[in-house]
């Protein structure tokens, strides 16, 4: 892949993802360290393939290495704009036990002014003590063009309305039970991307999905907002009130 272009001092190790719009990679220093880089691909060179991985950067400078990975250095060099941070080693989802570490990483976000406005199974990664949140590209509050997981999105985000933090936390919830269960939040088919919108805007999830959400998730799921938890914070405090009792 000729667009996983290294930082200058550093090789290509391997390639991670090849999207629509970036290259992300494991690059290796001269020291033999480790780190991702994620790059705006040649073919998506534009103003807002830029400013989504900006934004990106800026969100990793803000958590400053909580709930997600540090970020290391971002710039613009002859190859175009990058971003640099942690190497972070974990798998996806994959039990409700995996909740504690998720809601405790979507706690972290919150608390330093971040919203993710992506969770998804590909974008959180789980460790053994502690899981992080990835691919912050979509963290704005703000309605803009939507690039998410529209599966597991919540319904304001689908209408390209403001998101804030019960948003997060919907997607977590989905995201939680859809790795625990196997079974997807929304199922599509070949339905067109802006028909798959308008359904997640304006359907709730099924009635059978949200049986499988243990108690302590259920209201996270809402189609309203208002119905769900204000942030990721009551429902990791009622986790533990449960795992107590």
């Amino acid at each position: 892949m000729d667009e996983a272009c290294p930082i200058e001092g550093q090789e290509v190790a391997r390639i991670l993802g090849v999207g629509m719009a970036f290259v992300t990679f494991v690059a290796r220093a001269r020291d033999g360290s480790l780190s991702v880089c994620k790059r705006v691909r040649l073919a998506a060179m534009g103003d807002e393939a830029k400013m989504q991985l900006v934004r990106e950067a800026e969100a990793l400078a803000r958590l400053d290495g909580h709930g997600a990975p540090r970020l290391l250095q971002s710039g613009e060099d002859d190859f175009g704009f990058f971003v640099s941070m942690e190497l972070v080693r974990g798998r996806r989802v994959a039990s409700f036990d995996d909740a504690r570490a998720a809601f405790e990483a979507l706690v972290a976000v919150h608390e330093r002014g971040v919203v993710h406005g992506d969770v998804s199974p590909s974008n959180l990664i789980v460790g053994e003590a502690r899981a992080w949140l990835v691919d912050f590209c979509s963290a704005t509050r703000r309605s803009l063009d939507f690039n998410g997981t529209i599966a597991f999105t919540a319904p304001e985000r689908a209408r390209g309305e403001d998101i804030d933090e019960r948003a997060d936390v919907f997607s977590m919830a989905a995201t939680i039970i859809s790795g625990a269960t196997g079974v997807s939040p929304r199922s599509f088919g070949d339905t067109p991307q802006g028909a798959q919108l308008v359904l997640a805007g304006e359907k709730p999830l099924d009635d059978a999905f949200i049986a499988l959400a243990p108690p302590f998730l259920r209201d996270c799921l809402a189609f309203g907002r208002d119905m769900r938890p204000r942030g990721a914070a009551g429902v990791l405090t009622r986790l533990s009130c449960l795992q107590q009792a």
